[in-house]
């Protein structure tokens, strides 16, 4: 009896292949309308029916546009109304949003982001916007506004500025793809903390224990294993907390090309 071997090919590899590559086209395209994206995926799906007569194929093309689509929506999304990148470098407004990230302890500042609601002009006009900005927050308070906190403040509101070095990682697009598209300064004691019933949610709670979890465990590690620069790279690849790895250690990690690895 002779037994014959067949290489099989999961469906699902097709389908992330097809996702893959529409988000390769989307990341290398400027601006492209959605229905422009959509009419063509389309118009493939016919073209595969037509000539291959099998719908998986017919598919692909349809799983291509939703990766362009997904990966411009976060590229372009500011071109879009009421967003906040409308509001750069103007005066200065009274900002209302809520924390959506962890902060980061960079030493003499601390860093996070939040996501925009309203903001209200010299005129005391409200206007709802949205949008994501990175928050860096100046000086020590009792009590510092953690994860899920939503936050009244005046700033000013800046865009992402790329570094000046030809052919430098583009830092500005890389926010995009995270959904932050501007930064804002504050000083600790002129933030303020509302108190909304609405917002002793368990995503908040469960959040700011991960987050404290986190801390400790992280501060456990340097202090068990000494506080010496290993000590803190160990901590780091475990917790993720990168601030605590010193500036000249994280200086040559990037001289020898693993900074990647934290």
């Amino acid at each position: 009896m002779h037994c014959h071997f067949k290489t099989f090919m999961p469906a699902t590899l097709f389908i992330f292949l097809a996702v893959i590559s529409g988000i390769g086209i989307g990341h290398q395209l400027f601006q492209v309308s959605p229905w422009v994206v959509l009419g063509t995926a389309v118009s493939l799906c016919g073209a595969s029916l037509l000539f291959f007569r099998q719908g998986f194929i017919a598919v692909l093309p349809l799983c291509a546009a939703i990766g362009c689509l997904g990966i411009q929506s976060c590229l372009f999304v500011d071109k879009t109304p009421h967003h906040i990148s409308r509001y750069f470098n103007q005066e200065k407004v009274l900002i209302k949003g809520s924390i959506r990230a962890f902060s980061r302890d960079m030493g003499y500042r601390h860093q996070t982001v939040i996501n925009c609601h309203w903001i209200e002009n010299r005129e005391k006009e409200k206007i709802r916007v949205h949008g994501r900005l990175r928050l860096s927050i100046y000086g020590q308070t009792e009590e510092m506004p953690g994860f899920g906190d939503t936050i009244l403040f005046s700033a000013r509101i800046k865009p992402i500025r790329n570094f000046k070095n030809p052919g430098a990682f583009d830092y500005q697009r890389y926010l995009k793809l995270n959904k932050i598209y501007g930064t804002v300064y504050a000083k600790a004691d002129q933030i303020r903390i509302l108190r909304e019933t609405n917002n002793a949610s368990l995503i908040k709670n469960l959040g700011r224990y991960i987050e404290k979890y986190r801390n400790n465990f992280c501060l456990f590690i340097i202090e068990t294993c000494g506080d010496v620069p290993s000590s803190r790279i160990l901590a780091a690849l475990i917790t993720g907390k990168k601030e605590y790895i010193p500036q000249d250690t994280r200086d040559i990690l990037a001289k020898a090309g693993i900074s990647h690895l934290l």
